[in-house]
């Protein structure tokens, strides 16, 4: 995604302005979003994404899709949601 255009796009919810996820987060993201673990702020399940922006406070996750960002409010997923999953996913391979 172009720089300039990042710039001027801002989360819906909050106002801030909004930044490419990393590597990782979007790794998880997605892990999770397979699992079926993840819902938008209507509690609906989350369709495949290929990448994502949170905001500055990495409080809302904007999954985009064919390099087009969603940012509609209604469809943003609590980034500790993608964290949580994490965390359960580890705990069930220990078990």
């Amino acid at each position: 995604m172009d720089d300039k255009f990042l710039q001027l796009l801002r989360c819906p919810i909050t106002g801030d302005g909004l930044r490419l996820v990393d590597t990782n987060m979007l790794d998880l993201a997605i892990k999770a979003q397979q699992m079926g673990q993840l819902c938008d702020r209507l509690g609906r399940r989350v369709d495949a994404f290929s990448g994502g922006l949170t905001d500055l406070n990495a409080r809302w996750f904007y999954p985009t899709r064919s390099s087009i960002p969603n940012l509609i409010p209604d469809q943003a997923i609590e980034v500790s949601q993608i964290s949580n999953s994490q965390a359960n996913s580890s705990q069930a391979e220990s078990t």
